[in-house]
């Protein structure tokens, strides 16, 4: 058992098999070690399930002050509660203060703490425990102004508290839980508002609630702002009077853009969905310049009869320009289409790469020009082969620059094809028709394919080298001396076979790499023999065979070989002498071994079936 959290309830379920036995009579006492307890909900907090949810507690850890040696600190926040495995025993708790004896559900364990007060005040616990501001949560929150009143552990429940209790103590920041709507209150010192994530906290500012110079971070927004404001890691909805700047945030709706002073955009993206849906920046008429930077996605801007001067620096995307543009001095840079609909005064796009853009300055000129390794225009080419080198003997062509190796003009031999490959950085490999590799050659890397209707044959020689090469919808023999990876292939009489295969057909002899690991998902034999397969000494895990197997030369007692069929027959050799065979799932063994262990309690068939009918007993 496992200390388990249900994040739901927010109770830490704390099994007794974690605890440490100190004593078993007269009473059962068990210990709890404090500091591996957090680490293992820190662990639970950065799986899937608990990400999304708030921490469990809050740690400080030990620290020495003029020789004095101050306990590490381990509280439980969050309205977190503990439940121990429930029985006659106590469990003490060990390696630092806690409030984990506050927090217990109360059952027949006997919990016992044991905190020392050290050098420490009151005022000191108190400050510390807000965490540099206020916890409000409007929806499970408490009223009032007294500590621990809008800590982690006990947040306010309105705003109106949770502003006395930030001035009081000189807080700027409201740490926000769930969702809230601020109304009518004077926020304008400054604050910051902090969200738990833009999925849990949703912030709705009204218009008589006065935000000026305030922060909001890591939330959902919107509402009416009052200027100089930021608006940092969020989803932003409509927002009015927009004035200041938006960080590295989602944008979904209308922007009203308000005051005088330069707006700026940065590192935000477009999270609409569909052509016609995109965030607009509406310049009201317009009186400030707005400075839009690395945006990516979608954006109109509409609205605007000044000359304000609008730079827009985008990484990919659109920019629509709406006819109620009628003024204004545009420059646009980066990666974008450009609708313009409007009448700007000027519209700067000299930076800016489009199709139109891109097949001006750079797909004019002859890609096999471009061979000069770490070039942009090595790239370029590169790019032209769309990450795949075509070969076909046949009908193919010789050479070793652009357009040969492309899907309209193959490389017609082995030679080229390497010299294409090493030139343009290129690692995958499409076949149209037949390819032996020859002695010597290196494809250490490699990707390998063919169409998935005629299966292309590649033909290993002795003395080939092909680490971790990748194999997909292609018929494969020869000699084989590394692991690789194969999807919906062919193999036929390979030597030499280790590492994954998925959905393959397997056909006459096959050996594996001696010392490897065989995994095969789904494959079958061919359908009119058997497949055999001299193991030696490799392991091998199989499941959803079908078909017909024969298994050879099993002679190594430290490599199991587990077998699970769909449907099938499998025969084990008099070679097969030592070692685990598992063989599991739906079909028929013929068990010729000698010398290894075989295990079929896992097999079934009509025979066996119609066994353990008539042996069952009632």
């Amino acid at each position: 058992m496992t200390i388990t959290v249900d994040w739901a309830t927010r109770i830490i379920h704390v099994p007794k098999a974690d605890t440490t036995l100190v004593q078993l009579t007269p009473t059962e006492i068990r210990s709890l070690d404090l500091n591996w307890f957090r680490l293992q909900l820190k662990d639970l907090e950065d799986n899937p399930e608990g990400m999304s949810f708030p921490d469990t507690h809050r740690h400080n850890t030990a620290v020495t002050v003029g020789g004095v040696d101050l306990a590490r600190v381990i509280e439980i926040i969050n309205n977190y509660t503990i439940t121990f495995e429930d029985g006659q025993w106590a469990v003490n708790l060990l390696g630092a203060n806690s409030n984990v004896g506050d927090r217990v559900n109360v059952n027949q364990v006997s919990v016992r703490s044991a905190n020392s007060a050290g050098l420490v005040t009151s005022a000191a616990i108190e400050f510390g425990e807000y965490g540099g501001g206020v916890t409000i949560d409007i929806a499970s929150g408490e009223p009032g102004t007294i500590y621990p009143i809008g800590t982690g552990r006990r947040p306010s429940n309105n705003m109106a508290d949770a502003l006395l209790i930030a001035n009081a103590n000189g807080f700027r920041k409201f740490f926000v839980r769930r969702n809230l709507t601020l109304v009518n209150s004077d926020y304008s010192n400054g604050f910051i508002f902090v969200g738990e994530s833009v999925r849990l906290t949703n912030v709705t500012i009204q218009t008589l609630a006065d935000v000026t110079a305030c922060e909001f971070q890591n939330m959902t927004v919107s509402g009416t702002l009052d200027g100089n404001n930021t608006l940092r890691d969020c989803i932003v909805g409509a927002i009015n009077y927009v004035e200041g700047q938006i960080v590295n945030s989602t944008l979904l709706d209308v922007l009203l853009l308000a005051g005088t002073a330069v707006i700026r955009v940065e590192g935000c993206r477009d999270g609409t969905a569909g052509s016609m849906l995109l965030p607009v920046f509406d310049c009201d008429g317009g009186g400030r310049d707005l400075i839009i930077t690395d945006y990516d996605g979608s954006l109109e801007v509409r609205n605007l009869a000044l000359d304000d001067n609008i730079e827009i620096a985008i990484a990919r995307g659109h920019v629509h320009i709406d006819p109620s543009v009628t003024a204004g001095a545009f420059v646009l840079a980066g990666v974008a289409d450009v609708v313009n609909l409007g009448s700007p005064t000027s519209l700067d796009v000299s930076a800016l790469m489009s199709k139109s853009t891109v097949a001006g300055a750079v797909l004019d000129a002859a890609i096999s020009s471009h061979t000069v390794s770490d070039t942009v225009g090595l790239t370029l080419a590169r790019n032209a082969y769309a990450g795949k080198i075509f070969f076909d003997s046949v009908l193919g062509s010789p050479g070793t620059a652009h357009p040969v190796g492309t899907f309209g003009k193959p490389v017609n031999n082995l030679a080229d094809l390497k010299v294409l490959l090493v030139t343009y950085n290129i690692n995958h490999v499409h076949l149209h028709s037949g390819l032996t590799l020859t002695t010597g050659t290196v494809v250490d890397f490699l990707v390998f394919e063919s169409h998935p209707s005629y299966l292309s044959l590649l033909t290993f020689e002795p003395g080939v080298s092909g680490v971790d090469c990748i194999f997909q919808d292609i018929k494969v023999t020869g000699i084989l001396e590394a692991p690789a990876s194969f999807t919906r292939c062919y193999l036929e009489g390979v030597t030499g076979l280790a590492g994954m295969l998925d959905r393959c057909m397997l056909d006459g002899v096959v050996t594996l790499l001696p010392g490897a690991d065989l995994q095969m998902t789904n494959c079958r034999s061919r359908y009119s023999a058997p497949v055999t397969l001299s193991v030696g000494s490799a392991k091998i895990t199989a499941i959803g065979w079908v078909g017909m197997l024969n298994v050879t030369d099993k002679a190594d007692a430290t490599k199991q070989f587990n077998l699970a069929m769909d449907w099938g027959s499998i025969t084990l050799d008099a070679t097969c002498t030592a070692g685990v065979m598992n063989i599991f799932g739906q079909g028929w063994l013929a068990d010729n071994s000698n010398g290894a262990t075989v295990l079929t309690s896992g097999m079934i068939n009509k025979d066996i079936t119609a066994q353990a009918v008539w042996d069952h007993t009632q």
